[in-house]
């Protein structure tokens, strides 16, 4: 499919820079995305190999 699941806005400032980039075409890593109710905004990543986990601010 080409269609996105989806899509979510980037609620930072342009002097936060390019938001990063995530795909699911690793089945072993689970994307986790979180918006609070100020808008503050946190996506991570939990790799089940290596059972760790990152975000881009990292």
């Amino acid at each position: 499919m080409s269609e996105p699941l989806l899509q979510i806005s980037n609620q930072h400032i342009e002097e936060c820079g390019v938001p990063p980039l995530f795909t699911n075409d690793d089945p072993d890593v689970y994307i986790g995305y979180f918006e609070n109710s100020h808008g503050e905004q946190l996506v991570f990543t939990y790799d089940r190999n290596s059972k760790s986990f990152s975000h881009p601010d990292a």
